[in-house]
């Protein structure tokens, strides 16, 4: 998916750039749909009525009659647009906001074709005024992009009217007559934000109160290319959660498979017991069709904001992070479960009781059982998804891999822990694969000033492998390994950092990384 991975509520952005869950953008787009018939309609009966009743004052009349063929062809391709991209929603949406400025350009453009007499006033008011608040009214979305969109379009007014000064030498009305025709469109904008405002709040309290099980949604606090994450309440018990919704993408299978391969997923998730893997209370289909798992509410940081944030961290605290990650991986590897997407973004650590920096894994969405087990991933069998910067050689190639490409993946964390950047950056995904094939990496210790252990080097150096035979064996000897320089990072130290630093933010359960790659 294409979101980041850790998510925190109190964001700023709603759940999309247009402040929309999903199931009401499937509406708003269809709504916007028949809002450019009723436009490229409403022109065309507005365009034949002045022009055989006002023939004579139309300063060009050939212009005229292509705004007509520009509204109509607009008007119709909208509806064309979201009937054959509707799974594109957010781009038609932000296509409709300005579709909506366009529009209101060549409604003031066709009002503004008459050529005033000295001392004619003008007559009646703009159209602008009546279709503004109707496109709000139909397609309504959030409070920034809705008021954007209405006041711009109110704007087209005189707008409008200087383009035809300017190209066409129209003589303007008097100047006292323009405040009439060119002041209600703005008045009307302030309306239309405030109707679309009113029907956008209802639309997501209804979202909000449905039912993921025994969980109500209460508020997004996130968005991914293929679904939302919610904090959610359990209706019964006085506790939180994040819900993960997940639009299947059938990838060319049809949605009961789809759905089979999420169902045994969250099974094999939920039989997962390590206290260093995020817990997955229940799993389900909503009504609409949409799988979702309901996971712990977390507060926290991930690996990737933790360093963005305060830089490297000193050796012993990333050994004592990565161990704990091991030790989630082990149960799982025991399980034949390889994660694949192992990297800083997937993995949180936060105060859990009275324990500081405790690591939870996160989003086992791409994980896979080991060779001769039931498939479970989602993704096609063809597919190599992963994200380059973490992902092991031999994922890279698309050959046979075990939970050992999860030790390479953990050896790429602890680089980033250790000096704030990739083990290779390479300019593109295919080079910084390719470069995670052929090349060898430079020592931890030559990227980072702040010396780095001599033996914790080599660790690091040996979990990047490109043999997978040559790395530790498995998880559980990495986290022992790891323990001989974890020691120094002592739980008083931890807990004086949190007291510092302790977020005011909570993060749930990700979404795939936008830096995941299906290659």
């Amino acid at each position: 998916m294409n979101a980041r991975a850790i998510v925190k509520a109190g964001m700023t952005g709603s759940p999309s750039s247009l402040g929309l869950p999903d199931e009401l953008l499937a509406e708003s787009v269809k709504r916007l749909g028949w809002a450019g018939v009723s436009y490229a309609v409403c022109y065309v009966a507005a365009h034949f009525a002045y022009r055989f009743s006002s023939i004579g004052l139309i300063a060009d009349r050939a212009f005229y009659d292509v705004l007509l063929a520009v509204s109509l062809s607009m008007g119709l391709g909208l509806f064309w647009a979201t009937r054959t991209f509707a799974s594109s929603a957010r781009r038609l949406l932000l296509a409709g906001l300005a579709f909506e400025v366009a529009t209101s350009l060549l409604v003031s453009l066709a009002e503004n074709q008459h050529s005033y007499a000295p001392g004619e006033s003008m007559r009646g008011f703009s159209a602008l005024a009546a279709w503004i608040p109707v496109f709000s009214f139909l397609v309504p979305v959030g409070p920034v992009a809705s008021a954007v969109a209405a006041f711009t379009s109110a704007a087209m007014g005189p707008l409008g009217l200087w383009l035809q000064v300017t190209l066409h030498g129209v003589t303007p009305p008097l100047p006292r007559d323009l405040p009439a025709v060119f002041v209600p469109p703005f008045l009307m904008a302030g309306v239309a934000v405030v109707l679309a405002q009113t029907i956008y709040r209802l639309g997501m309290r209804v979202s909000q109160e449905k039912a993921m099980g025994s969980y109500r949604l209460v508020e997004p606090i996130g968005q991914g290319g293929m679904g939302q994450v919610w904090r959610a309440e359990h209706r019964l018990l006085a506790r939180e959660a994040a819900i993960k919704l997940i639009s299947p993408s059938t990838g060319g299978e049809s949605v009961p498979v789809v759905r089979q391969r999420f169902e045994r997923e969250a099974r094999a998730i939920s039989a997962l017991q390590s206290p260093h893997t995020v817990t997955l209370f229940d799993y389900g289909v909503t009504e609409e069709g949409r799988l979702y798992y309901v996971m712990e509410l977390l507060r926290g940081f991930d690996l990737d904001d933790l360093v963005t944030k305060y830089g490297p961290l000193p050796p012993a605290r990333a050994a004592h992070l990565v161990a704990q990650m091991c030790a989630s991986l082990e149960e799982a590897h025991a399980a034949g479960l390889t994660h694949r997407d192992i990297k800083p973004r997937n993995a949180l650590v936060c105060r859990l009781g009275a324990e500081s920096d405790f690591v939870k894994v996160l989003d086992f969405g791409l994980v896979k059982q080991a060779a001769g087990a039931e498939d479970l991933r989602i993704t096609r069998p063809e597919s190599t998804t992963g994200t380059p910067a973490f992902m092991a050689p031999e994922v890279a190639l698309g050959v046979d891999f075990d939970g050992r490409a999860d030790i390479y993946s953990l050896g790429c964390t602890a680089y980033w822990l250790l000096t704030g950047r990739f083990v290779f950056e390479g300019k593109t995904a295919t080079s910084m694969l390719m470069e995670h094939v052929n090349s060898a990496p430079v020592p931890p210790s030559g990227r980072v000033e702040t010396p780095v252990p001599a033996g914790l080097d080599r660790l690091v150096l040996e979990c990047l492998a490109k043999d997978p035979a040559l790395r530790p064996r498995s998880a559980a000897e990495l986290r022992h390994r790891l323990r001989e320089w974890a020691v120094e990072w002592t739980p008083e130290m931890a807990a004086a950092w949190w007291k510092t630093h302790q977020p005011e933010r909570v993060a749930a359960v990700p979404l795939r990384s936008a830096n995941a790659t299906t290659v």
